[in-house]
């Protein structure tokens, strides 16, 4: 019985750990709380971890690299429909190439 809950488990926690990794376009407060090399962007509400200044194609799986004026770019949360997009965002398509999840102009701040 020992020998099979090991494996089992090991499993178990390293599924559990993934999951749970934070991701491009999550709730944060801090820098700390968002992906490696992430911001927290607390300008928006409930924060935003985004990368800034990316390059077509380099963001991290599930996000967009999003070219806001000439020399702005962050990575932003893919989206599809704003189902995809956490509470308070929608999914925005009229900017890019894809869509993205961002804060519409009358979410609280």
């Amino acid at each position: 019985m020992t020998r099979h809950f090991f494996p089992l488990l090991l499993i178990i926690l390293s599924v559990w750990s993934t999951g749970c990794a934070p991701q491009i376009g999550d709730e944060c407060e801090t820098n700390v709380e968002c992906p490696s090399g992430a911001i927290c962007d607390n300008t928006v509400y409930e924060g935003y971890c985004t990368l800034p200044d990316c390059e077509r194609d380099s963001c991290p799986d599930d996000s967009v690299c999003v070219r806001f004026d000439a020399e702005q770019t962050f990575c932003m949360k893919y989206c599809e429909a704003s189902s995809d997009c956490r509470d308070g965002y929608a999914c925005r398509s009229d900017i890019g190439e894809k869509s993205f999840c961002y804060v519409p102009e009358s979410s609280p701040n």
